[in-house]
């Protein structure tokens, strides 16, 4: 489980979301750490003039996870990969 602070950018309304293997991501240039596990950086982003780069550290929004038969209810994954879809979009 990782929690999701409010205020934050790319989720804005969602707080936790379930991830099974978390990957720490390292950030140079002009990426920022969007999520953080512990003291991990597990998701961040970037803009590259007009481009917006996401990069989640597990395939978290995948059929397994969004289906919503195999995680609890309590996750927000789905809620998640639309909050994610409208930034990118943006």
């Amino acid at each position: 489980m990782v929690p999701i602070l409010a205020g934050n950018p790319v989720f804005p309304s969602t707080r936790k979301i379930y991830e099974k293997e978390l990957a720490p991501i390292g950030l140079f240039g002009p990426a920022k750490a969007l999520l953080h596990h512990e003291d991990y950086v597990v998701m961040a982003t970037a803009t590259l003039g007009k481009s917006r780069v996401f990069a989640p550290g597990d395939p978290w929004l995948y059929n397994e996870y969004v289906d919503g038969r195999r995680i609890p209810a309590q996750y927000e994954n789905v809620k998640a990969g639309g909050e994610l879809a409208r930034w990118l979009l943006r």
